[in-house]
């Protein structure tokens, strides 16, 4: 049996540990005055405002599985957004805030370690909404008669 797993699977634990993470929440609150709204799809067509930040998209990106592998990978991009109260914060509030995301999908699942975190940011593009577009990667080793899970 061929053992794979849903990319939905991942993404709807990745979107729980971000709307969980305490240290989010209490950052979130307390430069916002909100949670992190953490969403699952974009529409290009709507764009995210300012009222709605801080704002994570996560989607995934690619896998790669099969029965020559011995470990298999699992991508997502994210574009993570928010609206600072002045723009002299936007760069140390965007910096210090993709660290909390990068340590909340760091402790997900902590059997299932994150590989590859990268982020790239854009202070110049949304004004005056920031963005960093984030790189994550997890690699699984499936085992031998067992199932793989997230």
């Amino acid at each position: 049996m061929i053992q794979t797993i849903n990319m939905a699977t991942i993404q709807e634990a990745l979107l729980e540990a971000l709307k969980e993470s305490p240290e989010i929440k209490r950052f979130c609150m307390d430069k916002y005055g909100r949670e992190l709204l953490t969403l699952g799809l974009y529409n290009p067509r709507k764009p995210i405002t300012g009222e709605e930040c801080p704002v994570v998209v996560l989607i995934p990106h690619s896998k790669e599985e099969g029965d020559d592998l011995e470990v298999y990978r699992y991508q997502f991009g994210a574009a993570l957004q928010i609206s600072p109260s002045t723009q002299e914060d936007a760069v140390k509030e965007l910096h210090e805030l993709s660290g909390l995301v990068y340590y909340a999908l760091s402790h997900a699942r902590e059997d299932r370690p994150l590989s590859e975190f990268s982020a790239e940011f854009n202070h110049i593009d949304h004004q005056p909404l920031h963005a960093a577009y984030l790189d994550i990667t997890y690699e699984i080793s499936p085992s031998i008669g067992g199932t793989l899970e997230f």
